[in-house]
């Protein structure tokens, strides 16, 4: 895959393996939550209340027994779901996309597996099939909303939309392998580390809206980097494990 292709990607199972393997566990998880968040209308809130919990897991602020309380809570909104759906649209739907629907959450954290002193590993391969129900939900979802299948090109448009804005999302998170990007202290330092602190309120409130602005900040601050300022002030989407953010706030690698 070339720099171009990597920019221009709309499909996650398009992207190689390395692509996969250089990221950190955390921004695998942080990923998948962000996916999950994409269909968080869709989610009961058991299963939302699983997202924040992974999320929070992901940075170090959830024990892995909260991480498997959230879970359970996640799997029982997904037997109620199922139970409660029109029977006659059941035999339309596969058991996988009800599972997308309901329990996405849960997914994430049926990917983890506990060790023997508490800790909790993710299988790699399992995150990013979360990615992919996402995706499907959005289609399925509003075969529910119709309470009837849509036609295939429409599920397949709505599916190929979503994967696109999940592998934004991938961007956002796993930064651009072609080019190995570093802070550079003295703009950290700028105006009593301004670009810093506006990082942290952002990533904190979830203030993704004003990423630009933080472009500015740096650019204002010295920075001359063009592939954090373009990130910053581009089109794509932001999300927590964002690479830029994590540049400044100085996240695990």
């Amino acid at each position: 895959m070339t720099e171009s292709q990597w920019r221009e990607c709309g499909d996650l199972r398009a992207f190689p393996a390395p692509v996969w393997e250089r990221a950190t566990d955390r921004q695998v998880q942080l990923f998948a939550v962000a996916c999950c968040r994409r269909i968080g209308h869709l989610l009961d809130e058991r299963s939302r209340n699983t997202v924040e919990a992974a999320e929070r897991f992901a940075d170090g602020k959830a024990t892995g027994e909260e991480l498997y309380d959230a879970r359970d809570a996640a799997r029982e909104a997904l037997d109620v779901g199922y139970r409660t759906l029109a029977p006659g649209l059941r035999k339309h739907v596969h058991t996988a996309h009800l599972r997308a629907v309901w329990d996405t959450a849960a997914l994430c954290l049926a990917a983890a597996q506990r060790e023997g002193d508490g800790r909790v590993e993710f299988n790699r391969r399992d995150l990013l099939s979360i990615a992919l129900c996402a995706g499907t939900a959005i289609a399925h979802a509003a075969s529910l909303s119709r309470q009837k299948q849509i036609p295939e090109r429409a599920w397949e448009r709505l599916v190929r939309a979503e994967t696109a804005v999940q592998a934004t999302l991938l961007r956002d998170v796993f930064g651009n392998p072609f080019r190995n990007t570093a802070a550079d202290p003295a703009c950290l330092a700028w105006s009593d580390g301004t670009a810093v602190k506006m990082a942290r309120a952002i990533y904190e409130g979830r203030d993704f809206g004003d990423v630009p602005l933080l472009g500015d900040a740096l650019e204002e601050g010295g920075c001359a980097n063009d592939e954090i300022l373009s990130h910053c002030r581009g089109p794509g989407l932001h999300t927590r494990g964002c690479w830029v953010l994590d540049l400044l706030l100085g996240a695990p690698p």
